[in-house]
């Protein structure tokens, strides 16, 4: 997923969401799990470790 498609915001949204819904855990979250979870959403062109993810 690049910056300008125009998935990038709803994706970075669904990102900032997870990652506030682990806090209110208490939890950490890989790489490769966020992906998986960005995936499970709809947004499977994020691989963990290249692109926007880094």
């Amino acid at each position: 997923m690049r910056i300008k498609d125009p998935e990038y915001p709803a994706a970075i949204e669904a990102a900032v969401e997870i990652l506030r819904e682990r806090a209110r855990r208490g939890q950490t979250i890989t790489y490769g799990e966020m992906s998986a979870e960005l995936a499970a959403q709809g947004f499977d062109s994020i691989p963990p470790h290249r692109g926007v993810m880094t």
